[in-house]
């Protein structure tokens, strides 16, 4: 007799990385003058962030600067007529935090700052616990699936389960369409939760929610 199971297995982290990503940039009737502005926007950022990255015990780990864009377009009044050109120099910055206090102040200092845009935050966890996890949480859909083959044969009147075949989602022998083993699921910016202060009365409090991780496995066993 052969028994084909699926084993699965879910957690529930909080988040250890915060990466917020932001637009930095001006709309203007003058190109020149919105590149002028959005570039001293964005050195301006930068400087501020370079001052994190270099404090005693950086809360940050890393952060990006991409190139700028622009963008030019020619808008319309109620009526339809076609207004001057209009002209828009931005650049997107990324920063990535450890320290989700300092990460909250950071929001509150360049948050209301003209031609600054929130777009998001994007939580994670680091590289090192992510394989930790993927690893546990594998070996723990493997055992389950092995759990529920032995109940099934016993429950059948099979006194032996051997193992015949353990593969991701889709990849049993005669079986099509594979599937993602492990995934990790974030939330955005919208997603956290948000008090109106921390505890020492510094502000806004991020709360984040929990990563979720799932693993999966198909399994093959046969039982005598």
């Amino acid at each position: 007799m052969e028994i084909t199971v699926v084993g699965y297995k879910r957690a529930s982290v909080p988040a250890e990385r915060a990466t917020v990503h932001l637009m930095a940039g001006f709309e203007s009737g003058d190109k020149s003058e919105a590149m002028t502005r959005a570039t001293s926007l964005v050195g301006k950022l930068t400087a501020h962030i370079q001052v994190l990255e270099g404090a005693g015990s950086s809360p940050i780990t890393w952060y990006a600067v991409l190139p700028m864009e622009t963008r030019s377009w020619r808008p319309h009044s109620d009526s339809g007529a076609i207004l001057p050109l209009r002209h828009q120099v931005s650049a997107e910055v990324k920063v990535k935090f450890r320290d989700f206090a300092a990460l909250a102040h950071f929001v509150q200092q360049v948050g209301g700052t003209a031609g600054v845009t929130l777009h998001h935050v994007e939580w994670t966890l680091t590289e090192v616990t992510q394989e930790r996890l993927r690893q546990q949480l594998l070996a723990q859909a493997v055992a389950e699936a092995t759990s529920r083959a032995v109940t099934l044969a016993t429950a059948a009147g099979a006194a032996e389960v051997v193992p015949l075949e353990i593969a991701d989602p889709g990849l049993l022998s005669g079986v099509g369409g594979a599937m993602t083993t492990l995934s990790v699921g974030g939330t955005s910016w919208r997603g956290a939760h948000l008090s109106d202060s921390s505890p020492s009365g510094e502000g806004v409090r991020v709360l984040p929610e929990d990563i979720v991780l799932e693993a999966e496995v198909h399994a093959r066993f046969g039982a005598t």
